[in-house]
C-alpha cells in the first residue's frame, strides 16, 4: 500500500508537477508573449519618437536651406531644403505605418501631417518672394507661427509616447516578477535569463541600428554642407597631404576631388612661397592657437595661373585623428570688379563735368573730381552724406530742385531741368540737371545718377540766334512799321501846326496828339521788344491779344494779294509765357507762309483750348497730358516736299536763295515754344499749303492785379527839391514844366558830369534824382553812382526809351524806380510821388 500510495503519490506528484510544469510553462508561454508585445509596443513606441524628431529635425533643415537661399540668393542652398522636404513626407508616412492601431496619435499624426504641409507652402512661397524681390515678413512670420504649431504638436505625441513607455515597462516589470516566481519553481531562472537575453539582444540590435542611421545622416549632413558651400575647404594632413577636398576648393585651383585627394597642398602654391607656406603650417600645427587668418595668399591653379586668396587655417580633429582645415575664398573675381570699378570712377573723374551717384536713401555713393571742382566740396567731406545735406552747405536753389524732380524721377525715370547758379569764382551760370534712375537685373531701381553740364555758353548762343532771327524779322516788317510811324506822325505835325495859327479846336488837336502820340509809343515798345531791346519775364499772356497784334502788323506788312483771316474761340484760356517771343513765333511762321505763296493766298491765325489726354495722343507723344491752347497758322501755298519735312526744323537749313535767309526761323520757333513747355506740330501736302500747329500749356490761374484809374487826381508836390539830368533840351524842358508847375523845385543838368558838380556845390541835398540813362560821356549808371557819393541815401528815378534795368545785375543798379520813354504827364508825377513818399523817413 505504501508503495501504492508512493507510485500513486509519485504518480500524483509527476502529474501535479508535470501539471505544475505545465501551468509554469504556459505562464510562463503567456507571460512571454506578453513581455514581447511589451518589447514591441516599447519598440515601437521609439521608433514613434524617432519617427517625429526627424520630422522635426527635416522641418529644420528645410527652414535652414530656405533661410540660406533668401540671405544668399544661392539655389544651391535648395538642395538640402528639397532633401529635407522628401526625408520628413517619409517619416511622416512611416508615423502614419506606426500609430496606426493609436487613433490619439494618429489624429495628432494627422495634424502634424498639415501643419508640415503648411510649412512646406510658406517656405515655397518665401523663396518664391525672394525671386521676385517681394516683401518677405508676412511669409516669415507665417513660418515661425507654422513652425510653433509643429513642435507643440510634436512635444504631445512625444509625451503621449512617453506615458506609453512609462506604462507598458510598469506592466513589463509586474509581469516579469510573477515569471521569476513561477521559474523559482522549476525552470525559471532559464527562461529568465533567456529572455532578458533576447530582450537585451533585440534592445542592443535596435540601439544599434538607430546609431548607425544617426551616423549615416550626419555624414550626409556634413558632406552635403561642405559640398554646398561656396567657400573653399580643404583638410590637411600634418604632413601637408590632403584628405578631403569640397568643389569649390577644387574648381578654384583648377582640378577635382579625386584628383587632388593624397597630394600635397604645396603643389598648389607658387614655387617661390612654398618654403614659406610649409614652415608657417607646420608651426602653425605645434602652436597652441585654435585658428589663424591667412591674408595675402596665393595659389597656383592647374593651368598654372595664380589666384589671390583669403581665409583661415583651423585645427580639427575625427576619430582620434588630427589635421588642418584651411577655409579660403578665391578673390580673383572679386580684384577684378574692384579694378573695373576703379579704372571707370578714374574715367568719370577725368569728365569735368559734375557726376553724382546717390542710392535711393540719398546717400552719396560717388563724388566726381568735376563735382569737386565745380562745388568746391572734397569727395571725403560728400561720399556717405545726404545729397540735400551736402548741397544746403552752397546751394539751397539745387537743393530745391532735388526735392521737386524727386517725384517726376521715380515716375517716369528721368528729370531734366536748367537751374542758374553761380560757380566758385562767383560768376553766374547756367546748368543742365540730368538725373537718371540705375536699376538693377530684376528693373529694381537702387540707384541714382545726377550729370549737370556747363550750358552758359549754349544758352548765349541760342540767345544770339534767336536775336539774328528776329532781325532778320524786323527787315521784313520795316515797311509796315514805317507805314504805320507815317500815320502817327502825321497828325501830330498837322495838328502842331494848327495849334501855332489857330487857338480854335485847341482842345481836340491836343486830344489828336496825345493818341498818336500814345500810338507811336507802343510801336516803339512792342517794335523794341520783339527785337530783344527787353526780356520780360513770364506772365499770363493773352493768346488772343497776341494774335490780333500780330495779324494788324501782318495785314500792313503781307502783298495785299495775301488775305490775312483771323479764327479766335471764346473763352481762350491764358498760358503762361512771354508775349514777344510768342509774337516773333507767329512772325516767324507767317513770313514762311508769304514765302510759300507769291501769287497770293489766304494766311489763316487760329486758336482753341484743347485737352490732350493719353488715350488720344498720336505721334511720338511729345506733349505731356493735360489742358493747352492750340493756335493754328495756315496757308494755302506750295507746301513742303515729303523728303524735307522731317529736317525744316533744323538749325540753318533752309530751302531759300542764298541771302534770303539762314535758316534759323523755325529752328528758333520750335525752341521758343518748347522753352515755354509746349510742341509743334506741322502737317503739309504739296500744292495744297502747310497747318503749323503750336501746344501751349494753359496757366496756373492767379489773380489779375486791378488797373488804375485813369481819371484819378494827379499827386502834386510839397515843395520838394528835384535834379533832372538828359541830355535832351526838349525833354528837360518838358519836365521842368511838368514838375514846377505841380509845386517842385526844379534843377536840370544836359549831362553827368555837370549833375555831379551841381551835387557837390549844393548846400542842401536834392531830395529826388531823375537820370536818363543813355547819355553821351558819362552814362546815367555812372552818373547816379556819381550822385550817391556826394548824397548816398538820394532817391534815384532811371529813365529810358531803350535801356532797361533787366539787363544789368541786381546788386549794380543804381536806382529806386524805372521810368520807361516816352511817358506821360501823369507817369512822371506818379512816380515822382511814390519814390518820395517811399524813402520818406518813418516818424
Amino acid at each position: 500500500m505504501n508503495v501504492f500510495n508512493s507510485t500513486t503519490w509519485l504518480n500524483v506528484a509527476m502529474i501535479v508537477a508535470l501539471g505544475v510544469v505545465l501551468f509554469m510553462g504556459a505562464t510562463t508561454y503567456i507571460n512571454t508573449i506578453e513581455v514581447e508585445r511589451a518589447a514591441d509596443f516599447i519598440v515601437d513606441a521609439y521608433s514613434i519618437r524617432e519617427a517625429t524628431r526627424h520630422v522635426v529635425i527635416s522641418a529644420n533643415e528645410m527652414e535652414t536651406g530656405q533661410r540660406g537661399f533668401l540671405l544668399t540668393g544661392d539655389e544651391t542652398f535648395l538642395k538640402p531644403y528639397h532633401d529635407a522636404e522628401a526625408r520628413a513626407d517619409d517619416e511622416v508616412e512611416r508615423l502614419h505605418d506606426l500609430v496606426g492601431d493609436l487613433p490619439d496619435q494618429a489624429s495628432r499624426v494627422d495634424a502634424l501631417e498639415r501643419l508640415l504641409t503648411e510649412l512646406e507652402a510658406e517656405l515655397k512661397l518665401a523663396i518664391e518672394l525672394k525671386s521676385t524681390e517681394d516683401s518677405l515678413d508676412q511669409s516669415l512670420r507665417n513660418e515661425r507661427q507654422v513652425m510653433d504649431g509643429i513642435r507643440e504638436n510634436v512635444r504631445e505625441i512625444l509625451s503621449y509616447e512617453e506615458e506609453a513607455i512609462t506604462r507598458r515597462e510598469d506592466e513589463s516589470r509586474a509581469r516579469l516578477v510573477n515569471s521569476q516566481r513561477f521559474l523559482l519553481l522549476g525552470n525559471g531562472v532559464a527562461v529568465v535569463l533567456l529572455l532578458t537575453s533576447m530582450m537585451v539582444a533585440r534592445s542592443h540590435r535596435l540601439s544599434r541600428d538607430r546609431a548607425e542611421k544617426q551616423l549615416r545622416i550626419d555624414q550626409a549632413e556634413l558632406a552635403s554642407v561642405i559640398d554646398s558651400a561656396r567657400d573653399g575647404i580643404i583638410a590637411i594632413n600634418h604632413d601637408l597631404t590632403i584628405r578631403l577636398i569640397n568643389p569649390s576648393a577644387a574648381k578654384s585651383m583648377g582640378t577635382s576631388s579625386e584628383e587632388a585627394q593624397g597630394r600635397s597642398f604645396l603643389d598648389w602654391v607658387p614655387p617661390h612661397q612654398r618654403a614659406i607656406v610649409a614652415t608657417g603650417m607646420q608651426e602653425f600645427s605645434q602652436r597652441n592657437d585654435a585658428a589663424q587668418a591667412v591674408q595675402g595668399g596665393s595659389c597656383v591653379r592647374s593651368d598654372g595661373t595664380e589666384f589671390p586668396y583669403q581665409g583661415t587655417l583651423a585645427k580639427s580633429s575625427a576619430g582620434g585623428d588630427n589635421f588642418m582645415t584651411l577655409i579660403f575664398r578665391d578673390l580673383s573675381e572679386t580684384r577684378a570688379r574692384e579694378e573695373k570699378i576703379r579704372e571707370q570712377r578714374e574715367i568719370l573723374n577725368q569728365v569735368r563735368d559734375t557726376i553724382i551717384v546717390c542710392d535711393m536713401q540719398d546717400i552719396i555713393t560717388f563724388w566726381s573730381a568735376g563735382a569737386e571742382a565745380s562745388y568746391g566740396i572734397p569727395q571725403e567731406d560728400a561720399i556717405g552724406r545726404k545729397f540735400d545735406e551736402v548741397m544746403t552747405i552752397r546751394h539751397a536753389e539745387e537743393n530745391d530742385i532735388w526735392k521737386i524732380g524727386r517725384q517726376e524721377l521715380l515716375e517716369k525715370g528721368v528729370f531734366t531741368t536748367q537751374i542758374a547758379e553761380r560757380n566758385r569764382q562767383g560768376k553766374q551760370v547756367q546748368v543742365e540737371h540730368r538725373r537718371s534712375l540705375i536699376r538693377d537685373e530684376g528693373g529694381a531701381p537702387f540707384a541714382q545718377l545726377i550729370i549737370q553740364f556747363d550750358v552758359t555758353d549754349r544758352v548765349a548762343e541760342e540767345e544770339r540766334l534767336r536775336r539774328s532771327q528776329r532781325l532778320q524779322s524786323i527787315g521784313t516788317l520795316a515797311g509796315g512799321i514805317a507805314h504805320d510811324l507815317n500815320n502817327v506822325l502825321t497828325p501830330i505835325m498837322m495838328s502842331a501846326r494848327l495849334i501855332k495859327r489857330s487857338k480854335d479846336n485847341v482842345n481836340r488837336l491836343a486830344e489828336t496828339i496825345d493818341a498818336a502820340a500814345q500810338r507811336g509809343s507802343q510801336m516803339i515798345q512792342k517794335l523794341l521788344a520783339f527785337a530783344g531791346g527787353q526780356h520780360p519775364e513770364r506772365k499770363q499772356v493773352s493768346i488772343r491779344d497776341i494774335i490780333q497784334e500780330a495779324a494788324g502788323i501782318l495785314e500792313h506788312t503781307l502783298p495785299k494779294s495775301i488775305e490775312v483771316h483771323v479764327a479766335l474761340n471764346d473763352g481762350l484760356s491764358l498760358v503762361s509765357g512771354d508775349a514777344t517771343e510768342l509774337s516773333q513765333v507767329l512772325m516767324n511762321l507767317a513770313i514762311n507762309s508769304r514765302d510759300a505763296m507769291p501769287s497770293g493766298g489766304r494766311l489763316t491765325l487760329a486758336a482753341d483750348n484743347i485737352a490732350v489726354r493719353s488715350e488720344n495722343m498720336s505721334g511720338d507723344k511729345s506733349l505731356s497730358p493735360g489742358d493747352y491752347v492750340r493756335v493754328t497758322v495756315a496757308d494755302t501755298g506750295s507746301g513742303i516736299p515729303p523728303e524735307i519735312l522731317d529736317r525744316i526744323f533744323d538749325p540753318f537749313f533752309t530751302t531759300k536763295e542764298q541771302g534770303r535767309g539762314t535758316g534759323l526761323g523755325l529752328a528758333t520757333t520750335l525752341g521758343i515754344v518748347r522753352s515755354h513747355g509746349g510742341d509743334i506740330q506741322v502737317v503739309s501736302r504739296e500744292g495744297e499749303g502747310t497747318t503749323f500747329q503750336i501746344f501751349l500749356p494753359v496757366a496756373i490761374a492767379s489773380p489779375v492785379p486791378a488797373e488804375t484809374p485813369s481819371d484819378v487826381e494827379v499827386p502834386l508836390g510839397h515843395g520838394e527839391s528835384i535834379l533832372v539830368v538828359d541830355d535832351e533840351s526838349l525833354m528837360l524842358e518838358t519836365a521842368e514844366i511838368i514838375l514846377t508847375n505841380s509845386n517842385y523845385h526844379v534843377t536840370t543838368a544836359q549831362n553827368g558830369t555837370d549833375a555831379i558838380e551841381l551835387c557837390r556845390a549844393a548846400q542842401q541835398p536834392f531830395d529826388l534824382v531823375v537820370v536818363d540813362m543813355m547819355m553821351p560821356g558819362i552814362n546815367g549808371q555812372e552818373t547816379a553812382k556819381g550822385i550817391r557819393a556826394v548824397f548816398p541815401k538820394i532817391p534815384v528815378i532811371a529813365s529810358s526809351g531803350l535801356w532797361r534795368p533787366e539787363n544789368v545785375p541786381r546788386e549794380e543798379l543804381e536806382m529806386d524806380q524805372f521810368l520807361a520813354k516816352p511817358y506821360t504827364d501823369e507817369q512822371l508825377l506818379r512816380i515822382v510821388r511814390e519814390t518820395l513818399d517811399r524813402s520818406k523817413p518813418i516818424s
